[in-house]
């Protein structure tokens, strides 16, 4: 089943005249199974999911994508696991089973850990959800990042063009020994690790220090420059990575 939804899914890629870069590969390519984080941006991150789905893997995902017509139709056939999170307990549930399915199955399992799409340059904090599965089950955590769709994409202004995207599989994160107390610790570390890498893919540009009066700013994160391409020209926007934005 997984081989006809791949191949129809990268079909639909080519008709688009989207291609994906794809960097660290074989960090994904261990016959050990992991848990795969990976940054939310829109259902287009379908299309990067099918270039890396590694072997024996399933997904984690939000019940309600079961209902978005042929989007929670493929992503059946893949064989997600839909979880409730209306249901707390539920949730936990579905995170238990996960957790004993992939070390009885060696299983990989892959996580938006932002839990909803996200547009921004930054990265919504993170769910702790993925974390708990990865020291419960103690596998290794693999960030993947995906770079931004905003030279070819735009919801709001209705773009939508041919274009190209990278994606960056970091190397794994073991957890080892690790508890549950670590969790919070963790999920916050590789949030940063994963947007360190996507303002370098995005090809961001560090903004000068000097010239911001040390009075009218206190900067407490590192601050990029976002060139971006429209239409209509080029606009530039600062960003903090704590997700503070400063137009300019």
């Amino acid at each position: 089943m997984e081989q006809y939804v791949t191949f129809l899914v990268n079909l639909e890629r080519r008709l688009f005249g989207l291609s994906i870069d794809v960097r660290g590969r074989e960090n994904l390519e261990a016959d050990s199974p992991c848990i795969i984080v990976i940054n939310h941006q829109s259902s287009l991150d379908l299309f990067g999911l099918m270039e890396i789905w590694p072997k024996r893997c399933s997904c984690l995902a939000k019940k309600s994508l079961l209902y978005m017509g042929p989007l929670g139709l493929l992503m059946w056939m893949l064989g997600v696991v839909f979880v409730d999170r209306v249901s707390h307990s539920k949730a936990v549930s579905a995170l238990s089973e996960a957790a004993e399915h992939t070390k009885k199955e060696k299983t990989s399992i892959i996580i938006f850990p932002e839990g909803t799409r996200n547009h921004g340059v930054s990265m919504l904090p993170f769910k702790k959800g993925a974390f708990h599965l990865a020291v419960l089950s103690q596998i290794p955590i693999v960030p993947v990042v995906f770079s931004s769709y905003s030279e070819f994409y735009n919801k709001k202004e209705k773009i939508f063009s041919a274009g190209k995207f990278i994606i960056t599989c970091l190397p794994p994160i073991s957890t080892k020994g690790k508890k549950v107390e670590e969790v919070s610790e963790m999920a916050e570390s590789v949030r940063e690790q994963m947007m360190e890498k996507r303002a370098e893919e995005i090809k961001w540009e560090k903004f000068l220090f000097q010239i911001i009066p040390e009075s009218s700013l206190k900067l407490d994160c590192p601050l990029y420059i976002q060139i971006t391409k429209t239409p209509t020209g080029i606009t530039g926007t600062c960003h903090m990575l704590n997700n503070k934005r400063y137009m300019c």
